[in-house]
């Protein structure tokens, strides 16, 4: 009887080295955990680890997840994550644009903000005055953004 050498194929071969994306991955990891802390300081330490990595522009799960960011409660914290976002949609310092692989998904995430996010973003225009146009950015990838704006605008309980 002859026998196959049915072995499950291997997923990773450690004999070689990497460099790149697959090096970074406890890194990443773990700064994304600190990005779901319930203190402020901690998630800000995530964040700058992961603008330090540039991962939510390599990586799409860090993208997509720091959209779900975009209501954060700590203010200046909430600002760093809309101009990582931004970044990750825009040209780069070389004018190369992001990945394919990773603005989609963002840009998808981004098209199902509500009236609560596209508020939190405006909200962000007190704490950093600079930041207008990179909400531009991420309210050009919501097509409803626009009801989303007249919606609060014609809320009158919200400063103008």
């Amino acid at each position: 009887m002859e026998t196959s050498d049915a072995r499950q194929p291997e997923l990773f071969d450690f004999a070689q080295t990497v460099s790149g994306p697959l090096e970074l991955f406890p890194s990443v990891w773990g700064a994304l955990e600190c990005l779901v802390s319930p203190e402020a300081k901690v998630r800000r330490r995530g964040l700058n680890e992961l603008i330090g990595l540039s991962a939510a522009r390599h990586a799409p799960l860090v993208a997509y997840l720091l959209s779900t960011r975009l209501d954060e409660p700590d203010l200046p914290l909430r600002c760093a994550i809309i101009n990582e976002l931004a970044s990750v949609l825009l040209p780069d310092a070389q004018g190369l644009p992001p990945q394919d692989v990773v603005r989609r998904p963002l840009q998808a995430r981004l098209a199902q903000m509500h009236t609560r996010t596209i508020f939190a973003l405006l909200e962000s225009m007190d704490a950093d005055a600079g930041i207008e146009n990179k909400i531009a950015v991420l309210l050009n990838a919501c097509p409803y953004a626009s009801s989303h704006l007249v919606s609060i605008i014609n809320e009158r309980k919200f400063p103008l």
